[in-house]
């Protein structure tokens, strides 16, 4: 857990009042600056601001993909919730992950192959603690990867894929 606990120490000092995907990206680039290994990590903020923090494997103590969510009311020193998932062990290449607007996991499997030869979603309910899984799905985007790809939710809960090259249609 070194990394959250780095974290932790980082976000005391952030001026709360930011938005949320401001949020997100200030304590990525403190993490990054910081020289820590996010690769084996995933960070999204909720929707009273705790900071989601996902561990993807290769190994984790679970053996499943585990969520941290470090409570913005005690201004991200206590954990409100530490507990494995339903979803197995993810890495950064074949997984991203985002919240819908009632804090349900949206883990989006990118490839390189999925059941439906499309990237799938696949969303694990707050109520459950992340245990148990509402909604599988292939989507009709080709296989993608993290490396041209990102994926947010916007308020409609309406998935939002991001081409970011090197190469696009438009070339933009």
């Amino acid at each position: 857990l070194k990394p959250i606990w780095l974290i932790c120490s980082l976000v005391p000092a952030l001026d709360l009042r930011v938005g949320q995907h401001s949020l997100a990206v200030l304590v990525m680039s403190e993490v990054w600056m910081a020289g820590l290994e996010t690769n084996h990590w995933d960070f999204c903020v909720a929707s009273n601001d705790d900071l989601i923090c996902i561990k993807k494997g290769p190994k984790t103590g679970t053996n499943k993909t585990e969520v941290h969510r470090l409570s913005a009311a005690h201004r991200y020193q206590k954990f409100s919730l530490q507990t494995g998932t339903g979803l197995h062990l993810s890495t950064a290449s074949d997984f991203a992950f985002t919240l819908t607007n009632t804090d349900d996991l949206v883990c989006i499997k990118m490839g390189p192959t999925t059941g439906t030869s499309r990237t799938e979603v696949h969303i694990l309910s707050r109520a459950s603690n992340y245990q148990k899984f509402t909604l599988h799905t292939g989507t009709p985007l080709h296989i993608t990867n993290h490396k041209e790809w990102a994926f947010v939710m916007d308020s409609y809960n309406d998935l939002i894929c991001i081409k970011r090259g090197p190469r696009t249609g438009t070339n933009k």
